[in-house]
């Protein structure tokens, strides 16, 4: 497995690639700490955090359609450029709205859909750009280094971020993930080489029809859709998790830890670290069983890091339980994106990338404002346990019904 992540590395486009990951990931892992600690600071109630994270939701909730289908007509590396200048650009604002005192926390509301607007063009754009990259063989390889590149550099930020917050103020560090994702931009402008198949040029828009028609077509000629069901449930299973880990993290670090800034920021290292075990895991993993039951084993397993959580009484414990869900998250995040993109034909790809997400987005938005508002009324460890429940009974079900794929050529 190794010598397969190391081939990856020998293209010198797909490493151009691999440090802007690594650089916009270290940014945005002190960006995290620094604004949810931010925002608790100042307004003292997880609410605040839950309305930051709502409002992350929302362009995945109102415009994923339209994005879809926008990211399947322009080239990937464009709108990957494009993204990272605006998320740049946004976050110099927010940085010096923090440093003459003027941010109010709409201020960050508002950065934080724009931000998350921008993502959700780039997340489709670079899965793309990376598929036009490597070959089809390549493309689990080519998945786990760039999330190895990515969790190394939140693992970087994020253990720098409590510390950094301390010494610089949350203004500067926010200042340097603006940095982070400017010099990301100027990697991918640097890429050459890659191109767009003729299979996935744009269509006459008279023959494609509006953006709806278009996503729905693309949802009909999907193959395989009651195994991309499955693996579309554990992602979001995953990412909820995640959300709700992040709401709840900053309360649950002062007031059931009794700990500090560099606890917060221990703690969410904790879940960087297990994320880079979790790629070279997923490997093995897949060699035993077939994508939708190792992605339903993952969620028994993070059932199991959330009892973990909830147990714990120290910044010690709970980084260990971010460790094992940091490393089972990873695996459900690089399995269904690899699996989304062998599945998926090229033409429509940005469009069912786009449809996930938004499917995140709407079962995100109502846990974040219930967590948001949970966090303040009831013991961070009783909703640790109910979601716990939930993806342990989701997981035993799928384990109960086995499905395994046919491959399709959909690269071809």
């Amino acid at each position: 497995m190794i010598s397969n992540l190391a081939v990856v590395l020998r293209q010198r486009e797909y490493r151009k690639y691999f440090v802007a990951a690594l650089l916009a990931a270290i940014g945005s892992g002190m960006y995290f700490v620094a604004i949810s600690w931010y925002l608790f600071k100042t307004s003292g109630s997880t609410m605040a955090i839950g309305w930051a994270f709502i409002a992350t939701t929302l362009p995945g909730l109102l415009l994923s359609p339209v994005v879809g289908v926008l990211v399947d007509r322009w080239n990937p590396k464009h709108v990957c450029a494009a993204a990272d200048l605006l998320r740049g650009a946004i976050l110099l604002l927010l940085a010096f709205g923090m440093a003459t005192g003027s941010l109010q926390p709409m201020h960050i509301y508002v950065a934080s859909f724009f931000i998350a607007l921008c993502d959700n063009f780039f997340q489709p754009a670079i899965a793309a750009l990376i598929r036009d990259m490597v070959s089809k063989e390549k493309l689990l390889p080519a998945n786990i280094v760039g999330s190895m590149a990515s969790q190394v550099g939140t693992l970087l930020g994020a253990s720098l971020g409590g510390f950094a917050v301390a010494a610089l103020g949350t203004d500067m560090v926010v200042g340097v993930n603006a940095c982070s994702f400017l010099a990301s931009a100027a990697l991918i402008v640097w890429i050459r080489n890659t191109h767009r198949p003729a299979a996935i040029a744009p269509q006459p828009q008279a023959r494609d029809g509006g953006v709806i028609a278009q996503f729905r077509r693309a949802v009909q000629e999907t193959p395989q859709r009651a195994f991309l069901l499955m693996i579309v449930v554990q992602q979001v299973l995953a990412y909820l998790t995640v959300f709700v880990c992040n709401t709840l993290l900053p309360g649950f670090v002062v007031r059931e830890l009794n700990a500090g800034a560099e606890a917060f920021g221990l703690i969410d290292a904790g879940w960087g670290i297990g994320a880079l075990t979790g790629g070279l895991l997923l490997n093995r993993l897949l060699k035993r069983g077939n994508a939708a039951r190792v992605g339903a084993a993952c969620l028994v397993a993070f059932a199991l890091g959330l009892v973990t959580l909830a147990a714990a009484h120290n910044a010690v414990h709970a980084t260990l339980a971010y460790l094992v869900l940091g490393c089972i998250g990873v695996m459900l995040r690089i399995n269904g994106d690899t699996e989304i993109v062998k599945t998926v034909a090229a033409a429509h790809f940005g469009k069912i990338k786009s449809g996930v997400i938004m499917i995140i987005s709407w079962s995100s938005l109502a846990v974040y404002g219930l967590v948001g508002y949970l966090g303040d009324t009831v013991s961070s460890r009783y909703i640790y346990l109910a979601l716990a429940a939930i993806t342990l009974t989701c997981g035993l079900l799928m384990l109960s019904r086995p499905r395994k794929p046919v491959v399709q050529p959909a690269l071809s």
